[in-house]
C-alpha cells in the first residue's frame, strides 16, 4: 500500500459505507475504506501513514463550471471588484498603471467592476475610463465578463468607430465605449494570442490556486480565451501527458455559431481522454448574458428597466440546429441559460433534438439555470435535464433579482431545493473568476440563502435551501455525473479515483454560520498530496 489515511471521519458518499475512519491508496485508486483496525492491517514496509487527528475528508471538490484560464490571465489585470465608486475604479487603475510601470501604448485590464456596488450605480463610460489615460488603450470587465468598457485608446488602436457594423448576438455603443455579449469580440479578439508554452503557464498557475480551495476536478470553458481553440486543447494534453495537470480537467467546448461548430466536430475530438486527466466534455452553448448586465434574455421586460428584454445570442432556429448538430454528433451540450427567455428555447432545442432523434440518449444540460417558473421548473425534472448550478450568485443576485424581474419570478429563480427534491442532477460549480471559487462560500450560500455577510437575516427564499450533505453531493457525485464518471470519480470508494480534501471542521456537525470559517488542510489527487496549508507546497 502506498499510502494510509486514518483516525479520520471520512465522509464517502458512498450509500453502502457512508462513514470510515481509515482508507488505503495505491496507484491512484482506492483500495479500501473502513475502520483503523481493518485498514492498518494493509501498511506495509513502504506505506506512508497519516494520521487524520479526527479531521473530516470528504471526496475531492469538484466544480462544475468555471474559466480556469480566463482566472488565470485575470489574476494578473487590475483588480476591480471591491470598487465602491467611480472615483475608486479610476485611482485603483491608475495606481495599478503606475505601480507596474505599464509604458504608454501598452493594454491596461481591469476585471470585476460592478455598478450595482457603487455609491452612483451607473455604468462608467468612455470618457470616465479617459480620465485615467489617453495614452494607453484600456479594457476593463464587468464582473459577469458579459460586458466591457473601452477607452478611447483602445477604440483608436483597434480601429472601431461610427462605421463599424453591430455584430448579430451583440451590442455596442461607440460613445459610452460600451460592449456586451458578442461585440466584445471587437475588443478582445486582440487579447488572445497566446501561445501554448504562455497557456500552459496560465494553467498550472490557475491549477494551483484551485488545489489550495480542495478543488481536484474541474469543468472549465476556456475556448474563447485564444485565437484558436486548438491551442487551448494542446496545452492541456500536453500538461496531462507530461504529468503536469494537478487537477481533472473536463473541457467545456463553447462554439460560437453552426460554423464553429461543424469544423470542431470535424476535428473528431469526442472521446479525448488524456490518463483521466483531461476530456473533452460537452459542447457550450451561451444563450444569453447576466443578469446584472441586464442582457439575459427575458420573456417580459426587465421590471427595472421596461425597454429592455435581454440579449439572445442565437435565434429560436438557430439555437435548434446546433442542439440537433450536436445531438446527431454524440455531443451532449451545455447551455448557458441565465433568463427564462433563453431557458425556455434551450429546452425546446433539446426536446426537438431528442424527438428526431429518440435512439440518441445524451445527458445534455443547462449552465445557471436562474430565472425560472413552474412550467420550466417541470420540464427540466421531466427532461432530465443536468442544472450546472451556481448558488455562490446569490450573494450578489439577492440584492438586486426583485427588481429585476419582480417578485412574482423571482421567487421561483433559483429553486436550487426544488431542483434537488425533485430528484434533477443538480452539480455545483462557481463561473470563477466571476466569484471566488471557494467551495465553502458556495455551500454556505446554497445551505442559508444568505450573502456572505449573513444577509437577510432568514435568508432569501429559505425554503429553497439545501443541506450540506446535498450540497456536499452536488459538488462531488453530481458533478462526477455530469461528465459521465459517477463510477470512477465523486466517492471515497474502493476503486475510485485517490482524490479527497481533507477539512479543518467537521462539515456536518457545526452551524451554518461557521461554514465560512472552514479551511482546507490537505488536498489529495490521483493518490499524491498535492498541497497541505502549513507547507503551501504544490506536490505534482
Amino acid at each position: 500500500m502506498e499510502l494510509i489515511l486514518h483516525n479520520g471521519n471520512i465522509i464517502t458518499m458512498d450509500e453502502r459505507c457512508p462513514k470510515a475512519s481509515a482508507v488505503a491508496i495505491k496507484n491512484g485508486k482506492v483500495v479500501a475504506v473502513g475502520s483503523d483496525a481493518e485498514i492498518m492491517k494493509l501498511t506495509g514496509e513502504n506505506t506512508k501513514v497519516l494520521d487524520l487527528s479526527m479531521k473530516t475528508v470528504v471526496p475531492g471538490f469538484n466544480d462544475s463550471h468555471l474559466h480556469n484560464v480566463k482566472y488565470g490571465i485575470f489574476s494578473n489585470c487590475c483588480d476591480l471588484s471591491k470598487c465602491g465608486s467611480l472615483q475608486e475604479l479610476i485611482d485603483i487603475t491608475r495606481k495599478f498603471i503606475n505601480d507596474n510601470s505599464i509604458k504608454p501604448g501598452n493594454w491596461v485590464i481591469g476585471t470585476g467592476w460592478n455598478q450595482d456596488l457603487f455609491d452612483v450605480k451607473l455604468y462608467p463610460t468612455k470618457t470616465d475610463l479617459d480620465l485615467i489615460s489617453k495614452d494607453h488603450p484600456i479594457v476593463m470587465f464587468r464582473c459577469c465578463s458579459h460586458l466591457l468598457l473601452a477607452n478611447s485608446k483602445t477604440l483608436e488602436t483597434l480601429g472601431i468607430d461610427e462605421r463599424t457594423p453591430q455584430v448579430k448576438g451583440g451590442y455596442f455603443d461607440i460613445n459610452l465605449g460600451l460592449f456586451r455579449e458578442t461585440a466584445k469580440e471587437l475588443v478582445q479578439a486582440s487579447m488572445k494570442s497566446y501561445d501554448v508554452l504562455t497557456l500552459k503557464s496560465i494553467i498550472k498557475k490557475a491549477c494551483e490556486d484551485l488545489l489550495k480551495q480542495g478543488i481536484t476536478s474541474i469543468h472549465t470553458d476556456d475556448f474563447n480565451m485564444s485565437v484558436d481553440y486548438k491551442r487551448i486543447i494542446q496545452a492541456y494534453s500536453e500538461l496531462a501527458e507530461e504529468g503536469n495537470l494537478p487537477v481533472r480537467v473536463t473541457q467545456q467546448c463553447l462554439v460560437v455559431n453552426q460554423e464553429e461548430l461543424e469544423g470542431f466536430i470535424n476535428c473528431n475530438y469526442k472521446g479525448l481522454n488524456i490518463d483521466n486527466f483531461y476530456r473533452i466534455g460537452p459542447v457550450k452553448i451561451l444563450a444569453d448574458g447576466s443578469l446584472g448586465a441586464r442582457s439575459a434574455a427575458l420573456r417580459k421586460p426587465y421590471a427595472d428597466a421596461p425597454n429592455m428584454k435581454g440579449i439572445l445570442i442565437h435565434n429560436e432556429n438557430e439555437l435548434k440546429k446546433v442542439v440537433e448538430t450536436c445531438h446527431k454528433s454524440g455531443y451532449y451540450v451545455a447551455i448557458h441559460c441565465i433568463g427564462d427567455k433563453a431557458l425556455e428555447l434551450a429546452i425546446d432545442s433539446i426536446d426537438y433534438a431528442r424527438k428526431k432523434y429518440p435512439h440518441i440518449s445524451l445527458r445534455h444540460g443547462i449552465v445557471h439555470c436562474q430565472i425560472t417558473d413552474e412550467n420550466l421548473l417541470n420540464r427540466i425534472k421531466e427532461m432530465d435535464l443536468l442544472i450546472y448550478a451556481q448558488p455562490i450568485f446569490l450573494n450578489y443576485d439577492l440584492h438586486i433579482v426583485e427588481n429585476r424581474v419582480g417578485k412574482d419570478l423571482a421567487s421561483s429563480s433559483y429553486n436550487f431545493g426544488r431542483l434537488v427534491h425533485n430528484g434533477v442532477h443538480m452539480s455545483m460549480g462557481t463561473d470563477s473568476p466571476v466569484e471566488k471559487f471557494n467551495p465553502m462560500e458556495n455551500i454556505y450560500c446554497a445551505v442559508t440563502r444568505k450573502d456572505l455577510n449573513g444577509y437577510p437575516k432568514e435568508g432569501f427564499y429559505p425554503e429553497e435551501s439545501i443541506t450540506v450533505e446535498e450540497s456536499i453531493k452536488a459538488y462531488t457525485c453530481e458533478s462526477a455525473y455530469c461528465s459521465y464518471e459517477e463510477n470512477v470519480k465523486g466517492k471515497i470508494k474502493d476503486g475510485y479515483f485517490a482524490d479527497m480534501t481533507v477539512l479543518s471542521d467537521d462539515i456536518y456537525n457545526i452551524s451554518n454560520e461557521k461554514l465560512l470559517d472552514v479551511k482546507v488542510e490537505i488536498t489529495i489527487v490521483d493518490g499524491i498530496i498535492r498541497y497541505e496549508s502549513n507547507k503551501d507546497v504544490i506536490n505534482y
